[in-house]
């Protein structure tokens, strides 16, 4: 159920149906980075064709359970029956188009857009490993929620696949300040190769974001 108390009844009552997405394509889903701010398009359409003047809003409600929808803007349609509006930096998130005709009738849109939080990763120590190094892992979870959030810490050797490290070194949780912290068991070496260190967020209960990766970190490991 949705509550509107904020979105005006427009002059125009022409329209009959809307049209709202991302693109030209009005696609309905749209994937996105924390920080960005993609760009929403509606338009308004009655049987003649576009309706232009008509007063429509933009609102958004986060993905965390029980959040409240907030208005957005208030937008008037062009000569072309359409508005644009880019979107606030924000968690993943529903995003509405309402249009009330008059008190009993509106014709509404929604669109979602899953953010994914913005995870970086420093590897230490720099430089080539070597036989016994222990490599360390250091996340810092950009963005609001960060506190205790699960991280995972994986790594990938030339012609393997992504695999989690070993038990108590695979996961764990950030701080208050978003860090977490990891290391690898020793290095066993039989030749020199190059592996991939990388960091993952994955999408958790009561975290309003979409599955995260850190960008990928490289050492030499040297025989």
């Amino acid at each position: 159920m949705r509550v509107d108390n904020d979105c005006p009844i427009s002059p125009a009552k022409s329209g009959i149906r809307a049209r709202f997405g991302f693109g030209r394509r009005a696609r309905a889903t749209k994937r996105t980075s924390y920080g960005r701010r993609p760009t929403v398009a509606g338009r308004i359409l009655s049987n003649a064709g576009v309706v232009r003047g008509a007063t429509v809003c933009l609102s958004q409600r986060s993905a965390l359970h029980g959040s409240e929808e907030r208005t957005i803007a208030v937008r008037t349609t062009g000569p072309e029956g359409g508005i644009r509006q880019r979107l606030p930096v924000g968690p993943s998130r529903i995003i509405y188009l309402t249009y009330w005709r008059g008190p009993e009738s509106v014709v509404t849109r929604s669109v979602r857009l899953h953010v994914k939080p913005k995870v970086s990763l420093r590897v230490k120590p720099r430089g080539a490993l070597h036989r016994g190094a222990r490599p360390r892992y250091l996340v810092h979870l950009r963005g609001p929620y960060h506190a205790h959030r699960l991280v995972r810490f994986q790594a990938k050797a030339p012609a393997g696949r992504w695999f989690d490290l070993p038990g108590r070194h695979g996961t764990a949780r950030t701080t208050r300040r978003g860090v977490a912290r990891s290391r690898m068991p020793r290095l066993r070496v039989s030749t020199s190769y190059k592996l991939r260190f990388r960091a993952v967020v994955p999408k958790q209960p009561g975290y309003p974001y979409a599955r995260g990766t850190s960008t990928i970190r490289k050492r030499l490991v040297r025989k």
